[in-house]
This record gives structure tokens, C-alpha cells and sequence, in this order.
């Protein structure tokens, strides 16, 4: 787990329009509304899952159709709006792809339900719908290369300017150099997506790409180890949004569009929903957790030649009623000899969700030496250690 510096990625503020168009929507549906400067009649949205309206972590036809691009295309519609035509996923299936019979990996729709596993007077948890139902993506749809959503799950910023990021084949799924939420309508096995962006003409446009470029790297609990993620590097993010804008705005002299900023990570519920003090105990429990700890963690960190700050911030309390997880935090001292750079958490600490079903639970059932969050630290990938800036 790292420290993020959110402020690593404020390249992007909110703009209105590029070229300072006017438009005023508003009315009701059968009521022309003035556009003012700006020309509705080619919209095009480039992004990623936000775009696309990825949705209860899957791509599927509910959400598309109610994703924001959708939704604005039928406000435009008042105002001198074309059609909006989207990549929809395929009637009735909930998310998952497949391509020569091959599952690719993608999770189906999460929906709200009981789980038989967990105690039964618990609120009811997400589970993925069962049994999967597949898209198959053997084929590119009709209209490939003109659909007005480019939105594509998973895409970071200098995706949209890679050559491949379209290919169709298993083998290109794998490295990963392409991704099959793009390859199921780009127009080519070699096209850009800013390529099948600008072929449209677009009159106006919305661009909403940065978000992956972190996000993908906090949801992993800034563990590159997990899934390869890493924070972009600021030139190369830099680099790769001014050439997207540069080239959309170059479609034509009337052109204009919308950039939309990166929102902070931190305050996604994926970070907020897990306290950092969620376990709960009696007075005899945490008695003797306390003295376990006391005799070994405890004693070695006392009689150690660590700061007295660091002292006091790695010593483990634990008491009746409510207390901190217990984390792993590489950022600690070294001590060798086996001891671990362990602490428990902070306010200051995020949690990350899925985290929500491990904590308390035995790695070892029957062990209650391996008690995650409590007798075992919770790992790397299950927390954002530090304050956010």
C-alpha cells in the first residue's frame, strides 16, 4: 500500500466550452431550445467506463442506456441533436464476453442479495449474478467505427492514442495490448480509438478520459503487485491529453467540446465504506489479544532503537468496544529478523472495500492466530496508507 498524491494528477481543471459556446437547454421535450454557438448535430463522447455506462461492475445494456452521454444526447436533441448511437451490449446479458468460445475474463453484473455465507441478520451484500451469461464478440457489430459513445471500461489516457488498442484476437487480449471492451465495435484491428473518434466529424464533443490512470492503481490498495497498475507518469499523461485534444479540436474550425475532470479517488465509496475501526470487541476478547501482543509485537517494538513516534505508532492497543484494524505499512522501519512493519490504522487510512468480507474472518480456519485486521495485519492491497493530498 502507498501514499497517493492526488494532486499528482490536477493537470485537468473543469472548462466550458472549448471555443466558449453558449448553449442554453432547457424547456420541455416538445419546446426548441437555443443552442446558442454550439452545433449538436455530431456528438461524440470519448472516455472509459464512465462513458461507456459501465455499471454494478459490469458492461450492460441497462447501463448503457442510461449512461451520462445517452443522457445528454436526448437534452441536445432540443437543441438541433443528431442520433446517438452506442455499442450496446447484447439484449438480456449481463456483461460477460467471450470470443471463440473463450471467456474473457469480464465479471458479470453485481445485484444486492442475501449471502447463505455470511451471517444471515447482515445487510445484504453484492454478489454477481449466476448462472454467466456471454456476449460473444466474435464478429464486430454493424456500425463499427461510428458509434457516438466511444466510451471504453479500463482505458487510461494514452490508450486512446495506441495503435491495436482495437485488435480482435486472443492473443492481443492476453499481453494486454487491446481490449476487447473497444475491439467489439472499432473499425479496424489497427485503429485508434481517437481515430474512430474523428472519422465521425463530431460538431461537439465530451472528453472524459484520467480517471483510470489512477483508479485502477487505488483500487488495487496502490499494490502494483496485484493487477501490474501503476500511476501514469505525469509526461506521459500530459503528453497524451494534450495530443487528444489537440486532435479533436482539429476536426474542424466549428468544433467544439467539453473536458471533464478527474474526480478524487479518495472519495469514491470503494474507499469510504469500511471504517478503519471496525472490529468489535468484548473486554475478555481484547484482554487477551492485548497480551499476546504485549508479549511479543509489543515488547520487541519497546525495546527496539526506533523513534519514540514510531514506537507509540506501531504499538498495538486493543480494548473493549471498537477498534483499529491491524495493517502492514512498508513505509515502517525495517526491524529484520522476521518482525513485521505493522501499525494499526488511522482515520487517515482508507480501507478498501472489498476488504469488507476478510476482516475478522480466519486465514487458517480453526486458527485464530490468523484472525485478519486483528492477530493477522491486513495486506498491501487492502489499504491506501496516509493522507490523501
Amino acid at each position: 500500500m502507498q501514499t497517493i498524491i492526488q494532486k499528482y494528477f490536477s493537470v485537468l481543471v473543469v472548462l466550458a466550452l472549448i471555443a466558449g459556446c453558449e448553449a442554453e437547454i432547457s424547456g420541455s421535450p416538445d419546446t426548441n431550445a437555443d443552442p446558442g454557438s454550439a452545433d449538436f448535430s455530431r456528438f461524440v463522447a470519448l472516455g472509459d467506463s464512465l462513458t461507456a455506462g459501465y455499471a454494478d461492475g459490469a458492461l450492460y445494456r441497462h447501463g448503457q442506456k442510461n449512461s451520462y452521454p445517452a443522457i445528454l444526447a436526448q437534452q441536445f436533441a432540443q437543441a438541433g441533436g443528431g442520433e446517438f448511437d452506442q455499442p450496446l451490449m447484447d439484449e438480456g446479458k449481463t456483461g460477460s464476453m467471450t470470443l471463440t468460445t473463450v471467456d474473457l475474463g469480464r465479471a458479470d453484473r453485481l445485484v444486492l442479495a442475501p449471502n447463505p455465507l455470511l451471517d444471515p441478520t447482515r445487510p445484504a451484500v453484492p454478489l454477481t449474478i449466476n448462472p454467466t451469461d456471454t456476449t460473444a464478440i466474435d464478429v464486430r457489430l454493424q456500425g463499427a467505427g461510428m458509434f457516438n459513445n466511444m466510451g471504453v471500461p479500463g482505458a487510461k489516457s494514452f490508450h486512446a492514442l495506441a495503435p491495436g488498442y482495437g485488435e480482435l484476437s486472443l492473443a492481443a487480449f492476453a499481453v494486454p495490448s487491446a481490449n476487447p471492451f473497444f475491439a467489439r465495435f472499432a473499425s479496424d484491428n489497427t485503429v485508434r480509438m481517437i481515430d474512430d473518434a474523428v472519422t465521425q466529424i463530431p460538431s461537439f464533443f465530451v472528453l472524459w478520459l484520467g480517471n483510470n490512470d489512477i483508479l485502477l492503481y487505488a483500487v488495487d490498495g496502490a499494490d502494483p503487485s496485484v493487477n501490474g497498475e501503476s500511476i501514469t507518469p505525469v509526461p506521459t499523461f500530459t503528453g497524451a491529453y494534450n495530443g487528444i485534444v489537440a486532435t479533436l479540436t482539429a476536426v474542424s474550425p466549428s468544433t467544439k467540446g467539453v473536458l471533464i475532470n478527474i474526480p478524487d479517488v479518495s472519495a469514491i465509496p470503494y474507499f469510504n465504506t469500511v471504517p478503519y475501526n471496525p472490529v468489535e470487541l468484548d473486554a475478555v476478547t481484547a484482554a487477551g489479544i492485548q497480551g499476546t501482543y504485549d508479549a511479543t509485537y509489543n515488547l520487541i517494538i519497546s525495546t527496539s532503537g526506533l523513534s519514540l513516534e514510531e514506537k507509540a505508532q506501531r504499538t498495538i492497543t486493543f480494548k473493549a468496544g471498537l477498534n483499529p484494524v491491524v495493517i502492514e505499512d512498508e513505509y515502517l522501519t525495517p526491524l529484520g529478523g522476521g518482525i513485521p512493519s505493522i501499525r494499526q490504522a488511522t482515520a487517515a487510512d482508507l480501507i478498501v472495500l472489498p476488504a469488507s468480507t476478510k476482516i475478522g474472518t480466519e486465514d487458517t480456519p480453526g486458527d485464530d492466530t490468523t484472525v485478519w485486521g486483528v492477530s493477522l495485519a491486513l495486506e498491501d492491497a487492502d489499504v491506501l496508507t496516509g493522507e490523501l493530498e
